[in-house]
């Protein structure tokens, strides 16, 4: 898994092959990364965590397949995350 960018939180994931891109939260201190979107969130609320690697962030995120969407989901994720760290 490559890290693409990050910011507020908020990491732009692809895989090694380039078969996806994964949007996640991301927590160094704690080495975790954890569903961020609402649709990787558990059904009955809550969100996934793991470990900052390839199977963690599989593990918490479904795969946008164009860069393009991905890149889009990301800025949706750090415009929401900015807001709440200016609260």
């Amino acid at each position: 898994m490559k890290l693409i960018r990050e910011e507020f939180g908020v990491a732009l994931w692809t895989t090694d092959n380039g078969d996806g891109y994964y949007v996640t939260g991301v927590n160094h201190e704690k080495g975790q990364v954890y569903s961020i979107r609402r649709r990787d969130h558990p059904i009955d609320g809550g969100r996934f965590f793991g470990r900052i690697s390839d199977a963690g962030v599989r593990y918490v995120a479904h795969p946008i397949e164009s860069r393009q969407s991905a890149m889009a989901s990301y800025r949706r994720e750090v415009k929401q995350a900015k807001l709440y760290v200016t609260m």
